[in-house]
């Protein structure tokens, strides 16, 4: 079983599903020798364990090294918060999304309306274009995170 198959696992399991919240690989080799069998970035604390505020203002090239090195160092699921993909359409998102690792998390919001709408309208666009639908489990929830 691979990392996604097995991220997508602890989404429809009947204990509850942590999600350690990691900055960099320190806490990443942390969260995993606690036992965590997945771990995520916050887009927050990675900002600010790298000096910057939240809202898309660190560098997508420092989450993108920081991603690459986590995904080195441990072997349980991975997922990174990009906000709001850290481009302005739909391609430059993908493109992020398939340069950083196993999952990204995608936030419909920003501090301004025109920002909300466009992140919205390309939650949705990336639905219909890029991601496969998930598989239906008779009895489970499965929630998609975007």
């Amino acid at each position: 079983m691979n990392n996604y198959q097995k991220f997508l696992e602890l989404h429809s399991n009947d204990l509850p599903f942590l999600l350690g919240n990691i900055w960099d690989v320190q806490s990443a080799n942390m969260f995993a020798a606690a036992g965590y069998r997945a771990i995520g970035t916050s887009s927050h604390a990675i900002a600010a364990a790298n000096g910057y505020a939240d809202g898309e203002q660190i560098p997508f090239e420092t989450i993108l090294r920081v991603a690459k090195q986590v995904t080195e160092t441990v072997s349980i699921p991975f997922t990174v918060d990009l906000e709001a993909g850290y481009s302005r359409n739909t391609d430059g998102i993908i493109q992020n999304i398939k340069n950083c690792t196993l999952r990204a998390l995608l936030e419909s919001t920003s501090k301004t309306a025109s920002r909300r709408y466009n992140a919205n309208l390309q939650t949705r666009q990336l639905l219909q274009k890029w991601l496969p639908p998930l598989p239906a489990i008779p009895g489970k929830k499965v929630y998609r995170y975007l």
